[in-house]
């Protein structure tokens, strides 16, 4: 068995660019991921055509970066449905669109669209990579929304007790990812 006897120790004065001190993320970390919350919703949700809506605030990811240069992984997937008609859903953190394309004449901006023809449900899903840049909390939501009618999200359109008819989950997955 060895034995080290020091008669001082010294803090250390100065700091690599892979350390920094105190309680910030070091860059060594980048790409690890820090925080990770889930949520899931199985309670179906019909929205009007022509109008964006909050899809459920069950959903909604409260959190606060542990570091400005922090991103956030976010994903969703749900069943979505409407006769013949497309289903889009789109990310906002607090009250601002994040990562959807841009929007030209009739065509929407979003993060995720899907085509349910004849009213059957498919898989709606999205994802971004978002840089909030700020240690500030912030809440990410879903939004959708649907081109003609009414449309579902945790059903088939008809909601048909038959083989045809669908009930889902719809997940909401939000990962910090050190910078």
């Amino acid at each position: 068995m060895s034995t080290l006897k020091v008669d001082t120790i010294s803090p250390k004065t100065s700091w690599t660019t892979d350390e920094i001190a105190g309680n910030t993320i070091k860059q060594s970390d980048a790409g690890k991921v820090l925080t990770v919350q889930s949520k899931s919703e199985a309670s179906v949700t019909g929205f009007s055509a022509d109008s964006w809506v909050l899809f459920n605030s069950s959903l909604d990811v409260t959190i606060t970066p542990q570091s400005s240069s922090s991103k956030f992984l976010l994903q969703f997937t749900a069943p979505a449905s409407a006769s013949s008609q497309r289903v889009y859903m789109k990310f906002v953190r607090d009250t601002t669109d994040v990562g959807g394309g841009g929007a030209s004449g009739s065509r929407e901006a979003c993060n995720g669209a899907t085509y349910t023809g004849g009213g059957a449900a498919e898989q709606l899903a999205g994802s971004y990579l978002d840089s909030p840049a700020t240690t500030s909390q912030i809440v990410y939501h879903v939004h959708v929304y649907c081109s003609s009618g009414t449309g579902y999200l945790n059903r088939s359109h008809e909601d048909s007790d038959n083989d045809g008819g669908i009930r889902g989950t719809a997940n909401f997955t939000v990962m910090e990812i050190a910078g």
